[in-house]
């Protein structure tokens, strides 16, 4: 049922051998407050035993499927979505876990019509102490969500995606104006989403941290920044050419040369950073950034 004031939300779970933890998020799910839910659980092909523990929950609610063949998952995500039946969609991963009121306290705010994205702060979850996992850890720790009533977050998000993709609940009418994942995309198909939802709608932040993001060696994006960067810049340069986008362009740019000499040692393309005005204002900005969420964590602390 997609009833008045407590519509039917459907959360779509996108697994890939991903039995580890998946017990606790979806019993995260089942505790859920808010109970007009259906989960779409999309198996890409797990040999694992994630169908197994899914189904041992004889839960009604929990429609699964199997993929005919293994997809990337922004496709998958586009193939979960299709069978969504909710005005609403969350997005939950397996490994994630969710606070009991979280949809509760989300679904609210989207009595105001012009709100088509509600998102939540979050907390983490540390499963590996390798070097790549804690740098990742140092990096979210940074990210601030505040909690905030309806207003546009493209301009934020512009500078850098703060949005934990598993805290959010999007309005689906919302959702299907974007045209859904681009499916060439492997790591930030997320990012691309929230933007072009943004570019359409209003978003609300709720004040709790209603989401656990967990941190483990099978997740590390810290491992795949080059193609990041590189999505990232594909996922800009399609959205409309204004001064803000623009500037978001020479940003991810200079922060993509920054960590190339960082990583890499690569100085063979060090003057593009000071080959125009533009990138020279990039630099200062990003270095802005960075110094101001070094301060803003240690008075966190």
């Amino acid at each position: 049922m997609n009833g008045g004031k407590n519509p039917l939300v459907s959360i779509i779970i996108n697994c890939y051998n991903s039995d580890e933890f998946l017990k606790e998020t979806l019993e995260s799910v089942i505790n859920q407050s808010y109970q007009n839910w259906e989960v779409i659980f999309w198996d890409n092909q797990s040999t694992d035993r994630s169908a197994e523990y899914l189904k041992g929950y004889n839960e009604p609610r929990f429609k699964y499927f199997y993929a005919p063949q293994f997809a990337p998952l922004s496709t998958a995500r586009n193939l979960a979505v299709e069978k969504a039946s909710g005005k609403f969609l969350a997005f939950l991963d397996c490994d994630d876990v969710w606070i009991k009121d979280k949809l509760a306290l989300q679904m609210p705010y989207f009595d105001d019509e012009n709100i088509g994205l509600v998102y939540s702060d979050f907390d983490l979850i540390m499963q590996s102490d390798t070097r790549s996992a804690v740098y990742m850890f140092d990096g979210f720790k940074k990210m601030v969500c505040k909690p905030h009533g309806r207003q546009n977050v493209l301009k934020r998000l512009l500078k850098s995606n703060y949005i934990i993709f598993s805290t959010i609940v999007v309005r689906k009418a919302i959702y299907d104006l974007t045209g859904g994942f681009t499916n060439e995309f492997k790591h930030n198909e997320d990012y691309e989403i929230l933007l072009k939802v943004s570019l359409a709608s209003d978003a609300a932040c709720i004040a709790e941290k209603a989401t656990l993001y967990r941190i483990h060696g099978g997740n590390n994006s810290y491992q795949n920044m080059d193609i990041s960067f590189q999505e990232n810049r594909m996922i800009l340069q399609s959205l409309p050419s204004k001064k803000e986008v623009k500037e978001a362009i020479n940003r991810n740019e200079v922060r993509f040369l920054i960590h190339n000499l960082i990583h890499k040692k690569e100085l063979k393309n060090i003057k593009t950073i000071f080959g125009s005005l533009a990138m020279c204002n990039a630099l200062v900005q990003v270095l802005q950034f960075k110094f101001n969420r070094f301060f803003i964590t240690r008075s966190q602390r």
